[in-house]
């Protein structure tokens, strides 16, 4: 499979397929991983997504990355729990514990910790627990309000792009 970032964008199934290089470098996308979503799923859910890895500094990323014509509501503006239903909550704290434990070593201490996309917020419950600052990120109004409601933290409900966050302050 061969990828030209530079393809035309197109519109269909209720999304524009946004093609785009690395967002971290700038390298176009150099190998394919695989897919995503839809028929790639285990579940059956999702949009099916082509997912590449940059050869320079080998980001994995979408590519084209669907952007839903009706706003991320189009995806995300269901209950938090119905959304999530196939994961696991105590498996994702665990997970979640994990993280944050690595997070600590690699710093050599707690920290202020910007959960982005918290979803059920199973990283900022984690991060809590161990004595970590917490705030999140997620422009899902349903799933900021079920986060929100589980930690007591700040959740900003808009994309990271439109939050009023210092540089440095995480």
């Amino acid at each position: 499979m061969v990828q030209d970032s530079q393809q035309a964008n197109e519109t269909r199934d209720g999304y524009i397929w946004l093609r785009q290089d690395c967002p971290i470098c700038n390298a176009a996308p150099s190998k394919f991983v695989g897919m995503r979503g839809g028929q790639s799923h285990r579940e059956n859910l999702g949009v099916e997504t082509e997912i590449w890895s940059c050869g320079n500094c080998t980001l994995i990323f979408p590519n084209p990355m669907p952007i839903p014509i009706g706003g991320l509501g189009q995806h995300y503006d269901v209950d938090a729990d119905s959304y999530f239903k196939e994961h696991d909550k105590g498996e994702r704290l665990a997970g979640a514990i994990s993280l944050v434990r690595q997070a600590e070593k690699i710093l050599g201490r707690k920290g202020k910790l910007l959960d982005v996309g918290v979803g059920r917020g199973e990283i900022l419950i984690a991060a809590k627990e161990q004595g970590w600052e917490i705030e999140g990120v997620e422009p899902s109004e349903t799933f900021a309000d079920y986060a929100e409601k589980r930690t007591g933290s700040l959740i900003w409900r808009k994309p990271i792009e439109e939050c009023d966050i210092l540089a440095g302050e995480f």
